[in-house]
């Protein structure tokens, strides 16, 4: 006990001094200084880093993104770099394609591992591109909360320069594809591919572009990548039954045609039109396009599109492909 209570008093001591006391003042004032200095010179910069985007990882499926090309004509085109178009005044080159990656729909919000089956609708007050045209993209993300297809939406307001994107404005149960659009009688269409329901779903625009219903199912058919043409005073319907019998994958096409898009639909009585291995040129059929009165089918597998300013309809495309009069 004496030998605490002798170091208790040298303690007491030691504290009274005056170098000790200058000391722990000292350390207190330069820490104080230390912590304001840091929270001043550090708070100009809180986001110094990023953390990387949880999208755009790679993907068994591939790496898909959206580019756009313009013509004079459907058979005419060339990418969007070759017209020039500039973001801005202080930008350092023009826009180049891919206009639409998944890095767009990550960096919005939803991580995507890629973005494809893209479609564009153009709402413009008369039938030739200007300036005031709004561009609308649906597209295919690949989210990675459930690793299936939902239908997204972008927009521009610059003819393809810069897209925002929107979110999905589509989300069902199951596996939704390639999102083709459409007008009729003043309401707006989309025909995804819902084959793994087993159904050809119509959906009608509610709110455009965000708010969905559904229409009608229109057949009872689990169709790959179907669309509708209005040609010759019918409406043309293609699409691909790849669980038929003796359907070849990526080579088997259907068609049916009806007085409306909303039916009934009657088949082809030569159907499937067309059934040849892919390898030997076939493919199944991506969209057709009316032009100079005729009827083309453009037969692709990529993700690349093109939109096309007048007659039937707008068009999906590719840099490399094949078609079919």
């Amino acid at each position: 006990m004496e030998t605490m209570a002798a170091f208790a008093r040298r303690l007491r001591l030691l504290l009274r001094s005056t170098a000790v006391l200058y000391l722990l003042t000292a350390a207190f004032l330069l820490g104080s200084a230390g912590i304001i200095y840091s929270r001043f010179t550090f708070a100009a910069f809180p986001d110094l880093y990023t953390p990387p985007s949880p999208g755009c990882r790679p993907d068994g499926e591939g790496s898909w993104s959206v580019g756009m090309f313009y013509g004079e004509s459907p058979l005419k085109l060339q990418p969007l770099e070759s017209r020039g178009v500039w973001r801005n005044e202080s930008a350092a080159w023009p826009v180049a394609n891919p206009v639409f990656t998944c890095a767009s729909a990550s960096d919005a919000g939803s991580p995507s591992n890629f973005v494809a089956d893209p479609f564009l609708h153009i709402q413009s007050m008369i039938m030739a591109l200007c300036a005031g045209d709004t561009f609308y993209l649906f597209l295919r993300p690949k989210t990675l909360t459930h690793f299936k297809g939902d239908i997204g939406v972008a927009r521009s307001t610059d003819q393809g320069a810069t897209w925002k994107y929107l979110g999905i404005v589509l989300d069902e149960e199951w596996h939704l594809s390639y999102p083709y659009i459409f007008s009729h009688e003043d309401q707006i269409f989309m025909l995804p591919e819902s084959s793994k329901k087993g159904e050809l779903r119509l959906y009608r625009a509610l709110n455009f572009p965000l708010q969905w219903k559904l229409e009608k199912v229109i057949l009872k058919k689990p169709l790959i990548d179907s669309f509708i043409i209005n040609y010759s005073g019918h409406y043309w319907l293609f699409g691909s039954d790849f669980s038929a019998f003796g359907a070849k994958k990526n080579g088997e096409l259907e068609i049916w045609y009806s007085s409306s898009p909303l039916g009934p639909w009657e088949p082809h009585k030569q159907n499937p039109v067309h059934n040849t291995d892919k390898s030997l040129g076939g493919s199944k059929c991506r969209q057709a396009f009316c032009f100079t009165m005729a009827t083309f089918i453009a037969q692709d597998k990529t993700v690349v599109k093109l939109m096309v300013g007048s007659d039937c309809s707008r068009l999906r495309f590719l840099p490399q492909i094949n078609t079919r009069k």
